[in-house]
């Protein structure tokens, strides 16, 4: 039971870091967007 619940946090750990990451993309590429439309 130990085992299970250790890997049930491991993996809500990893959903966590995904989806901090695809934000983080996602935020960026929102920020060269209006970077390169206000440079124009």
């Amino acid at each position: 039971v130990f085992k299970l619940e250790c890997l049930k946090l491991k993996h809500k750990m990893n959903h966590f870091a995904l989806r901090a990451k695809l934000f983080i993309k996602a935020t960026r590429q929102a920020y060269a967007e209006l970077q390169a439309l206000s440079a124009a």
